[in-house]
């Protein structure tokens, strides 16, 4: 069965996958040749047992409800990431080369650009049944070739627990929870902050189905996390250039798209670039709290980041001061199961309210 036949949705597609002879004189003589032995017919059949069939391999490991993540880096033993401890088992792959191979066939499989040239790709992919449980798997995965990564091909798996953790499984005081529909109704936008693993993205889908369940929601992704809320939702995701540089589409157009598709409220999945700039145009929209996540530790670390990066990007910084001060943020922390650290309301000078 083809592991396509399971995407949720995908990152980016090029309907020719043969970029060995697209790409040509533009990749180094030192990838073209890592490449060509990454190839090689028998390289390839030294772990043909391992290729045939090496997602279900890695599938084994998510049967444990404990497990969170899977980090893979060349021939490297794999870690196995449970909450904030990391284990060690052996690798799938004995050959570099072969670990690359089955990395190009799995994102061709799944319709999403990886090549050389271009040196990463990630996706997102459910499971409606998985090793017996009643709830989907939601996985997402993200790749990185050399000579980007210095240590061999890189892989990480994870998983998200839509469906799974709701509002009340967070760590969080009743009276604090109670201020999250407050937060809906005065910020101007509401971020979701945290470090690599505190469920920014699953708190963010718990929130939207706990409290914009009836609302037209809009999630704007260049990443297909985010499951869609309620029956009136809908999903938007971006999409690269394909190898001839043509059928590029931007957040900022899928943001103009969004706003003819009447909806009440936009969400981003991820601030960690230019997807800044687009969530800026979509606070100016006149919509309800536009809401994403983004990677820091503390409501100041979340608003200057975010103001830094969309200033970056094009945004006008006298625009990004006055918007930061209408930003709520509600910022998460690891642990099993993790923890809402605080609430940021707008307008105060404290950071939020400390748990």
């Amino acid at each position: 069965m083809s592991i396509g036949r399971f995407s949720k949705v995908v990152v980016s597609h090029s309907s020719d996958t043969n970029w060995q002879g697209k790409l040509g004189p533009l990749i180094p003589q030192k990838i073209k040749s890592y490449f060509a032995r990454s190839t090689r017919p028998q390289v390839v059949r030294q772990d043909l047992e391992v290729l045939e069939n090496p997602w279900t391999k890695l599938l084994q490991w998510f049967s444990d409800p404990t497990v969170d993540e899977i980090l893979m880096a060349g021939t490297k033993p794999l870690s196995i990431a449970r909450g904030a401890q990391l284990e060690s088992v052996s690798s799938p792959f004995s050959e570099e080369p072969g670990f690359v191979a089955w990395l190009l066939k799995f994102a061709r499989d799944q319709g999403v650009r990886l090549d050389p040239l271009l040196g990463s790709a990630g996706g997102a992919i459910c499971y409606p049944h998985h090793f017996g449980h009643l709830q989907p798997l939601h996985l997402r995965w993200h790749c990185v070739l050399p000579p980007l990564s210095l240590s061999g091909p890189l892989l990480t798996v994870r998983r998200h627990r839509f469906g799974v953790l709701k509002l009340t499984d967070f760590q969080c005081d009743s009276s604090v929870r109670a201020l999250f529909p407050l937060l809906l109704k005065k910020a101007h936008g509401i971020l979701i902050a945290g470090p690599t693993g505190s469920g920014k993205t699953t708190f963010l889908a718990a929130f939207l189905q706990e409290f914009c369940h009836l609302e037209r929601t809009v999630i704007l992704e260049s990443i297909p996390e985010l499951p869609t809320p309620g029956p009136h939702g809908i999903s938007l995701c971006e999409r690269i250039a394909s190898l001839e540089g043509i059928g590029a589409v931007t957040l900022e157009r899928l943001v103009a798209e969004s706003l003819r598709l009447r909806p009440d409220r936009l969400v981003f999945g991820e601030i960690r670039g230019r997807e800044a700039r687009a969530f800026w145009e979509a606070l100016s929209s006149g919509h309800q709290a536009t809401m994403a996540t983004i990677h820091a530790a503390s409501a100041d670390e979340a608003l200057s980041r975010l103001a830094f990066l969309a200033a970056s990007h094009g945004a006008p910084m006298v625009q990004g001061a006055s918007q930061t001060g209408a930003m709520g943020v509600i910022v998460l922390e690891r642990g099993n199961p993790p923890r809402v650290v605080s609430v940021h309301f707008p307008g105060r000078e404290t950071q939020g309210e400390k748990l």
